[in-house]
C-alpha cells in the first residue's frame, strides 16, 4: 500500500494523468489513499441517514430555516441557525432568557436622544442634567421696613429669560426685629406676585429677642414658567415696629436656576 498521499491530493494525481496514459499499480494507490481518507472523514457509512453524501455535507454546513437577506443571523441549537428579518437603521440584536434574540432600536431617556441612521447609533445628551444658573445678586447694606405688607428688598432682584421651566429660588437671611414678640416675614416675588401665602409668605421669624440678629435660609420653587422674560425679588414684611436685613454684617446672596432636568 502507498503511504504519504492525502485526499485530495492523491485524487488529483490520478486524475491529472494525461490521456493514454499507462495505470500503474502506484496509480491505483493513490485512489486508495484517497478512499481511506474519505472513510476517515465521514466514517464506514458515508452517507448516513441521509439520501446520499452531498445532501449530508450540504446539511453539515446549515440547518434551519431559510435565512433572510439583510436579516442577522443567531444558532438555535449546536447545529441549526436562523435569522431575524431585515435589519432596519439602528436595529442590533437583543437576547431574551430562554428565547430567541430579537432585533430591536435602543430606547432613549430622560435628556438622552438616539438618533439610528444607516449602519449607524447616535446617542447624545439633549437636556443639561440639572440646572442653568440665571443670575446671583449679592447685597452688602442694610434693608429696614415697617411695612405691613410686602415689600421688595433693594438689590435683591434678578431678571432673566427662561424657557418653559421651573426655576429654584435662594437667598440667605441674617435678621432681626427691634421689638419683641414681632416677627419678620419673606418670601420672593416672581413678576410682581409674592409666592406662598399673601400675608404668610413663604418664611415667618420667630419674635422671642428683640434686637438680635438671627439668620434663616430660603429656598424655593416656583411652577414651570413661560418662555420669556421674568423678574424675581425677595420679599419682606413685618407686623409692626422694624424688621431689619441685615446684609451689612452677612452679605446677603440671591440666586436664580432654571431647573432643565
Amino acid at each position: 500500500m502507498a503511504t504519504g498521499s492525502s485526499y485530495p491530493a492523491s485524487l488529483d494525481a490520478f486524475t491529472n494523468r494525461a490521456n493514454g496514459y499507462t495505470v500503474t499499480p502506484t496509480d491505483w494507490n493513490l485512489v486508495q489513499d484517497a478512499a481511506e481518507n474519505i472513510e476517515a472523514e465521514l466514517g464506514t457509512a458515508p452517507k448516513g441517514t441521509y439520501a446520499d453524501v452531498k445532501t449530508r455535507l450540504d446539511d453539515a454546513v446549515y440547518q434551519g430555516a431559510a435565512l433572510t437577506n439583510r436579516g442577522a443571523v443567531y444558532a438555535t441549537s449546536g447545529t441549526e441557525v436562523k435569522s431575524t428579518a431585515a435589519l432596519t437603521n439602528g436595529q442590533v440584536l437583543i437576547g431574551s432568557t430562554g428565547a430567541d434574540p430579537v432585533a430591536a432600536t435602543l430606547t432613549q431617556g430622560t435628556n438622552v436622544t438616539i438618533t439610528n441612521g444607516a449602519g449607524t447609533i447616535t446617542i447624545a445628551a439633549s437636556g443639561t442634567g440639572g440646572g442653568k444658573i440665571l443670575d446671583v445678586v449679592t447685597k452688602t447694606t442694610v434693608f429696614t421696613t415697617i411695612s405691613t405688607s410686602f415689600v421688595a428688598v433693594t438689590d435683591l432682584t434678578i431678571t432673566a429669560t427662561t424657557t418653559a421651566n421651573r426655576v429654584l429660588l435662594s437667598v440667605n437671611l441674617p435678621f432681626e426685629h427691634d421689638t419683641l414678640n414681632n416677627n419678620v416675614w419673606f418670601s420672593f416675588g416672581v413678576d410682581g406676585t409674592v409666592q406662598g401665602d399673601a400675608t404668610g409668605g413663604l418664611f415667618k421669624s420667630s419674635g422671642d429677642n428683640a434686637g438680635s440678629s438671627q439668620m434663616g435660609q430660603l429656598s424655593f420653587v416656583t411652577a414651570a414658567l413661560t418662555a420669556a422674560s421674568h423678574t424675581f425679588t425677595v420679599q419682606m414684611r413685618v407686623a409692626a415696629g422694624t424688621g431689619s436685613l441685615r446684609a451689612d454684617d452677612v452679605d446677603v446672596n440671591f440666586s436664580a436656576i432654571e431647573l432643565t432636568a
